[in-house]
């Protein structure tokens, strides 16, 4: 009887542990999907690749290196393709601040909002992704 006892109580810790992490994941996910979402837009200048985006390339750029602080603890129990696919999009979005391209920046800026929802709904504990 104390061995099932133990053997309970180590499992309810070990739960406990995987459901605080989950939030904390999903909580340094979401932080960066907020900076995300509050990038200003830029009006649609005449010629879209001739855009003035250094103010957003320099946000974009910290939210970046938040991003890779937040990356080292998120990296050992997120999937590491879904990682990838975000820093692709961040790596995208600061290209095409640096180049000024106006319509790259929408694309890349949807993109990555995307992914970052994605990163966060694949996080969450939920019988979706359990089973």
């Amino acid at each position: 009887m104390k061995t099932f006892i133990i053997t309970l109580s180590l499992l309810a810790v070990l739960v406990g542990f995987v459901f605080v992490n989950a939030h904390l994941v999903v909580r340094q996910i979401s932080e960066t999907a907020t900076a995300v979402a509050a990038l200003p837009l830029p009006e649609k200048p005449e010629d879209p690749a001739r855009a003035d985006l250094s103010g957003q390339g320099e946000q974009v750029r910290g939210i970046h290196q938040s991003w890779q602080e937040k990356l080292r603890y998120i990296s050992l129990t997120v999937n590491h393709h879904d990682l990838m696919q975000v820093q692709d999009q961040f790596a995208a979005l600061m290209g095409a601040c640096e180049a000024g391209n106006y319509t790259d920046y929408i694309l890349t800026l949807s993109m990555l909002q995307s992914g970052l929802s994605h990163l966060r709904e694949q996080s969450l504990c939920s019988l979706g992704n359990i089973f």
